[in-house]
């Protein structure tokens, strides 16, 4: 019986630690970016490169053409990979802004999710909400893991 209970023991703590080096060495990298493992999904650590808000059309146009050089990227990323999250995602990330630079929490970031009275939705850091009918909004590029 010990023999059972101490293998047991020694197989589920191998998990768990192999599990936890797993996530964190795919969390944070030094190269302008956070990984966050359960999306798929690398998401810009300074959430305030373009240094304000802008409109929904210049936020679309800068994520995309976001690339390696710029914003403290050092991914080798190029124009074109990069994009401007859905509402789901930013409410997602709302929920867990550990890590990432310049969160303008009492801001507003473009989704592109849209919205049949307006362009897109906006995702408060504050509270996770998404909004509608808005005129500006924070730009935080996401782009899939390679």
């Amino acid at each position: 019986m010990r023999f059972r209970t101490a293998t047991l023991f020694a197989a589920l703590l191998a998990v768990g630690i192999l599990q936890g080096t797993a996530v964190a060495s795919n969390i944070l990298f030094d190269d302008g970016t956070i990984t966050d493992p359960a999306t798929h999904l690398v998401w810009l650590k300074d959430a305030n490169c373009f240094g304000g808000e802008a409109t929904f059309n210049t936020a679309w146009t800068k994520a995309k053409s976001l690339a390696n050089g710029s914003c403290g990227l050092k991914d080798g990323s190029v124009a074109g990979a990069w994009r401007l999250p859905t509402s789901n995602e930013l409410q997602a990330r709302a929920a867990n802004l550990t890590k990432f630079k310049n969160v303008q929490t009492n801001g507003n970031y473009w989704s592109t999710t849209y919205d049949d009275k307006c362009d897109a939705l906006v995702v408060s850091m504050k509270n996770g909400q998404a909004y509608n009918c808005r005129n500006e909004g924070y730009i935080w590029p996401v782009r899939a893991i390679k």
